[in-house]
C-alpha cells in the first residue's frame, strides 16, 4: 500500500460538544436522563471524545457528569473549566479523562468583561497548573477564549508556559464570531512559528 493510501486511511477522531455547547442554544435544556442517553449513543457510535459539561455549574450537573463517566465504555470524557481553582477542583472531583480549561486572552475579555489584567491571568494560570500537578492530572487541553481578537504576544507567552508543562492541545476559540479563513491561517501560522519547539 502506498504512503498516500495509508494517509487516506488514517483514522479521524471526533470531539463532540453537544452536551455542553448544545445547552447554550436558546430554549435547550437536557434532563439528566437525556444527557446520559445522548452520551451513551455518542459512545456507542464511536465518538472518541465527548465534552459532557461544566461540573462547577451545580451539584446536579456534577452528579450527572459523574454518572456519565461511570457508565462510559470507549469514549474519553472531557469536562470544561474556567481559569479558576474552584472550577478546576470540581472537575478533578469527577475524575474525567480530560479537563478542558478556557483562558481569556483578548483585552476585551480580560479588561472589560472580567475587570482584570494580564498579570491576573498569569497568576491564575500558574495556580491552576500547580493544582493539576498536585493531583497528577496529565490529560489537559486549553481553549484560548476570544483568540481572534487577542494580542499574539500574550498568546505566545501562555503557549510557551503550557509547553513547559507538557500541555500539547490548544484550541483557538472564535468566541464572538470575528474570525475569517485568512485570519485563522494567519493566527495558526504565527503561533506555530513562535512557540518553542
Amino acid at each position: 500500500m502506498s504512503q498516500k493510501m495509508r494517509a487516506m486511511k488514517k483514522r479521524k477522531y471526533i470531539v463532540d460538544t453537544t452536551l455542553r455547547d448544545g445547552e447554550q442554544s436558546p430554549s435547550i435544556s437536557f434532563t439528566r436522563q437525556q444527557k446520559i442517553a445522548i452520551a451513551s449513543l455518542l459512545d456507542n457510535a464511536g465518538v472518541s471524545q465527548i465534552e459532557v459539561g461544566i461540573p462547577s455549574e451545580s451539584a446536579y450537573e456534577k452528579e450527572t457528569i459523574y454518572q456519565i463517566i461511570r457508565n462510559k465504555k470507549n469514549a474519553k470524557i472531557a469536562v470544561w473549566s474556567r481559569l479558576s481553582l474552584s472550577d478546576l477542583q470540581h472537575c478533578i472531583d469527577c475524575q474525567p479523562d480530560i479537563i478542558h480549561i478556557s483562558i481569556p486572552v483578548s483585552g476585551i475579555q480580560i479588561h472589560s468583561n472580567l475587570h482584570k489584567d494580564e498579570n491576573w491571568i498569569m497568576e491564575q494560570l500558574f495556580a491552576c497548573l500547580e493544582l493539576l500537578i498536585n493531583y497528577r492530572m496529565k490529560n489537559i487541553s486549553i481553549g484560548f477564549e476570544d483568540a481572534f481578537r487577542s494580542n499574539d504576544d500574550f498568546m505566545y507567552e501562555i503557549i510557551n508556559i503550557l509547553l513547559d508543562f507538557n500541555i500539547r492541545r490548544i484550541r483557538l476559540s472564535d468566541t464572538v464570531g470575528t474570525a475569517t479563513p485568512s485570519l485563522c491561517r494567519h493566527k495558526f501560522e504565527r503561533l506555530s512559528v513562535s512557540a518553542k519547539p
